[in-house]
This record gives C-alpha cells, structure tokens and sequence, in this order.
C-alpha cells in the first residue's frame, strides 16, 4: 500500500502489515514517522494511492463507515467531541449501549472517577471546544470508543500501563 497527500509526492511507500482480530496495536515511533497518518489511512480519513487495505478480506473502500467501524476501533492522538453528552461521545461506537455498559467502558479508559466529577456527570453536555483531559492523554472520552468486540484496536499512544482489571478484561476479549 502506498499513499502521499499529494500525487506524486509518497509519504508511506510499500507498506505490508497483517493485525490480527482481536488484539490491540500499538503504532510506535518517532514524531513523523507516519504513525499518525496509518491510524487516518485505516479510519479511511483518507484513500490510499496504490493497494489495498483489507479488513476481514474486505477492501476498506467497500465497506460503510458503519461496517469498518464496527470491525476496527480507534484511539487517535487528536480527539475531537461531537456535542452531546459524555454518555453520547463514549457511546459513539454502540449508540444503543446501557448505562453500565458506558461506565464499564469509561472504567477500562480510566476516565470514569473524572466523568463521576463533572457537573452532571455522564450526562454533562460536551462540545467541539471541551476539553476534559487538562492535558492529560487518557482523560477524553475517545479511548471508550474502542468498545470491546472482536475487533482489531489501533492507537496512535504508547500502551497504557498494565493494570489488574485491564489485564482482565483483554484476556477476556482475546478468548470470548
């Protein structure tokens, strides 16, 4: 697969990479590197120059949004809120999930105590200018977004530490 934001000029040339279902990947590397733009490339933010990338056997250019979305999550470096509430923005991914489901997604993103925090906790209003991290990496809504199904995970932030539950709850994944 090769791409360049502008014909003509590539920025990643070649690239062969196989993930398998239901694991989680890190992409690593120094700033430039093209981290950032493989995390856009699979999210389909934007169409690849010469290629393929497959999800499931599927070329990503013939599935909806909808279909990708549901097979592959993401957590970008850059979240943006859409205006709603907490509940909306975690949710995103599962519109119909229940409120324990939410909070049992904010508790694997380690943002449920700050979201418990705010004014009117899960149904605080959030906008495009809102931010709740306070600089802090982990502390916006977009990591609850890779919901948990058998699906591949991509990040563009180095793994969060291991923790007892998280542990858990990724052995859990790999083998329902």
């Amino acid at each position: 697969m090769s791409f360049g934001y502008r014909p003509g000029v590539p920025v990643i040339s070649d690239v062969a990479l196989t993930l398998r279902p239901g694991t989680v990947t890190a992409l690593v590397g120094p700033s430039g590197s093209g981290k950032s733009t493989l995390a856009a490339l699979l999210a389909r933010f934007h169409d690849i120059d010469h290629g393929a990338i497959r999800v499931d056997g599927h070329d990503i250019r013939s599935l909806s949004a909808d279909e990708l979305y549901r097979r592959v999550g993401f957590v970008l470096q850059d979240t943006q809120l859409v205006h709603g509430t907490v509940r909306d923005n975690i949710a995103l991914a599962v519109p119909d999930a229940s409120l324990e489901q939410v909070q049992a997604a904010a508790r694997d993103a380690q943002i449920h105590d700050r979201v418990l925090r705010l004014p009117d906790g899960y149904d605080t209003v959030l906008g495009a200018s809102t931010a709740l991290s306070g600089g802090n990496a982990n502390g916006s809504p977009s990591p609850a977004r890779s919901w948990p199904t058998r699906r591949c995970s991509s990040s563009t932030r180095p793994p969060p530490s291991p923790t007892p539950n998280r542990n858990t709850w990724c052995s859990k994944r790999l083998t329902d």
